[in-house]
């Protein structure tokens, strides 16, 4: 109706329909929104950058930050150990809002491939530990090691990689240590092996 010629106060240029949509869809709490949101701002490991990075600009804007102060107001923002990452950008007077944003957004790439890559690996070490959880539930790994013993039979200790070696060289048994016999033909196997 507002722009028809038979309306009374009839809206017929441009700066006329910017007032009247002004008047009808402007918040007169825009501002103070636009100042909480700013204020509680505040960039958290894990969050996308490029969405903070828009957020504080437009927020910047709408609360009318002088655009002089932005790039100590970003660098507050961010937190703890990305703001030693940018010191060197931050002291440096000749860099600008925009040449800081630029360095910040590459460092943002950079800490987010190494969160997914320790993400990664963390679970490849959980699946690791879960199967050997698992396998150890059931019983061990297959292996003379893990067989179970007859009933009376003695328990050897198990020998380290240098007696295995130092054994298989001089031709001894790994069970008697005697020369000459291998461990399966090994009379003190057989006797600790037959039930008591």
């Amino acid at each position: 109706p507002y722009l028809r010629d038979t309306y009374p106060a009839p809206i017929n240029t441009s700066s006329k329909l910017l007032a009247h949509l002004w008047g009808q869809y402007h918040d007169p709490t825009t501002e103070q929104k636009a100042l909480d949101e700013y204020d509680n701002l505040k960039l958290r490991p894990g969050d996308d950058f490029l969405t903070f990075k828009n957020d504080f600009v437009r927020l910047a804007g709408e609360t009318g930050k002088p655009r002089s102060t932005w790039k100590h107001e970003f660098n507050r923002k961010l937190y703890d150990s990305f703001q030693r990452s940018m010191v060197p950008s931050f002291a440096s007077p000749a860099v600008t809002f925009d040449q800081f944003v630029v360095e910040a957004q590459q460092i943002a790439i950079i800490n987010k491939r190494a969160s997914e890559r320790q993400a990664t690996e963390r679970q490849t070490t959980n699946r690791q530990n879960s199967n050997n959880a698992t396998r150890g539930s059931r019983g061990g790994t297959r292996g003379p090691r893990f067989l179970p013993r007859k009933q009376g039979a003695t328990v050897t200790k198990p020998l380290s990689a240098d007696d295995v070696k130092r054994l298989y060289e001089e031709g001894r048994c790994f069970i008697c240590r005697e020369k000459g016999q291998l461990a399966n033909d090994c009379l003190q196997k057989e006797k600790s092996d037959r039930p008591r």
